[in-house]
């Protein structure tokens, strides 16, 4: 922002603007900078640098929308454009605390410096409140879940059996992304909670099939055989809902944003792993718990 009695076109503004353009295109990581000073220097050649009137002058024969990105509608702030690559919300913080921090030293004379802005600085700061709040959430309803399926049918080897098969791939997809240097972003929170609704569905039909085997004949109860008879029943209801919806989400993967097609390729490898968890390991759990509770 310009400080009091200064026009957008003086000598100390333009000073000014080219000691922080070249500053912050010193930061590694930030590809090109685009502001009054640089179009002064493709003004000028190999030469020296435009004088403030022919910048003036070249300025005032551009297109409004162009000047705007220079120049605010109110004449009174300048706008100095960096280029870098969305490399994740993390990333893009901190190059713009690197910004913040360089800008606020250089001890300009004409102009003061606020703090970065932009789409992606919006986004980084957003993304990060939001993963916060996804976790605590997905850490509450890992927990409730479990109990409330205990609690609902009144069952506390039920209770234990659901919390593996929900949670473990989860905890796949999670260390697959850590492994392959991919960060927890929006996008993966979002898939991995939405995931772990759709793991949970199946696991709830499971525990209803069986709880309705047990009604049907309680001289079995839990036992080996009741399972196995109970997950013929239910497989193929898990099986057709999971190639239902992961059918569904294939559309995703030809949308022309990355971060559609990421999220898509989450959901239905979540999908197939929780499928393989209430399949194989739920049974065993159940058979297992059922015994150490007797």
């Amino acid at each position: 922002r310009l400080k009091d009695g200064i026009g957008p076109f003086d000598a100390a503004v333009l000073v000014d603007i080219g000691v922080l353009h070249q500053a912050v295109k010193d930061i590694a990581g930030i590809h090109s900078g685009f502001s009054l000073h640089s179009l002064r220097e493709t003004l000028s050649g190999d030469g020296e640098l435009v004088s403030p009137e022919v910048l003036k002058a070249m300025f005032d024969r551009m297109p409004e929308r162009f000047r705007n990105r220079l120049i605010g509608t109110d004449g009174r702030t300048l706008q100095l454009t960096l280029l870098v690559p969305d490399i994740g919300s993390q990333a893009v913080a901190r190059f713009a605390l690197d910004v913040e921090v360089i800008t606020r030293n250089l001890g300009l004379t004409a102009v003061s410096v606020g703090r970065p802005t932009g789409f992606l600085v919006m986004s980084s700061a957003l993304s990060d409140a939001m993963i916060r709040q996804l976790t605590i959430s997905f850490l509450l309803a890992a927990i409730a879940c479990p109990l409330l399926i205990g609690v609902w049918y009144r069952r506390l080897d039920f209770a234990l059996a659901a919390i593996v098969p929900n949670l473990l791939p989860i905890a796949l997809i999670g260390a697959g992304l850590t492994l392959l240097d991919f960060d927890i972003q929006l996008t993966s929170a979002l898939a991995l909670t939405i995931a772990f609704g759709i793991a949970l569905d199946d696991s709830i039909h499971v525990f209803n099939r069986l709880h309705l085997q047990a009604c049907e004949d309680p001289s079995q109860g839990m036992s080996r055989q009741a399972i196995d008879l109970a997950m013929k029943k239910v497989s193929p209801v898990l099986v057709t809902t999971t190639v239902i919806l992961s059918s569904g989400i294939l559309a995703t993967l030809v949308s022309e944003m990355p971060m559609i097609r990421f999220f898509g390729v989450l959901c239905i490898v979540t999908f197939v792993l929780a499928l393989i968890c209430d399949l194989l390991v739920l049974p065993a759990l159940i058979v297992s718990f059922t015994r150490k509770i007797r």
